[in-house]
């Protein structure tokens, strides 16, 4: 693996390890409960269009990415939750910052894709002096 390639993959997990007290601390799954809740009702509104932009479908896509790895976080940084189940009317505010943090699990898990694609030569990364990747 180029040396690039793994630097661009230690980046996202750092970037990725900021949200795991996030994780740590959420010891009723409310943050998850909410997640899911958002992704459904943006999937029923997705759903429903008649034609989506290229904008909306792009963030449908880092959404459906993003909670993938805010699952997979969640049931991986606690052994268990405190109760077996959360229920809540929707709050607009902690639906924002949840999705958030979804929106940049999606965005690393896409560069993680972009870096799988580098390594199979259909792709490439570069780091300028900066070191911002592109």
């Amino acid at each position: 693996m180029s040396n690039t390639i793994s630097q661009f993959f230690a980046a996202l997990n750092r970037e990725e390890a900021k949200f795991t007290p996030r994780f740590a601390n959420d010891r009723l799954g409310i943050d998850l409960r909410c997640a899911l809740n958002e992704l459904n009702w943006v999937h029923y509104h997705v759903t429903r269009s008649e034609e989506l932009t290229h904008n909306e479908m792009e963030g449908y896509y880092v959404l459906q990415v993003g909670i993938t790895r805010f699952i997979y976080n969640s049931f991986t940084s606690l052994p268990s939750f405190d109760v077996p189940v959360v229920l809540f009317p929707r709050d607009p505010g902690m639906a924002r910052t949840v999705m958030e943090t979804v929106s940049a699990l999606g965005m690393i898990q896409h560069g993680r894709r972009v870096a799988q694609r580098a390594l199979m030569g259909t792709g490439a990364i570069e780091v300028d002096e900066q070191g911002v990747f592109r």
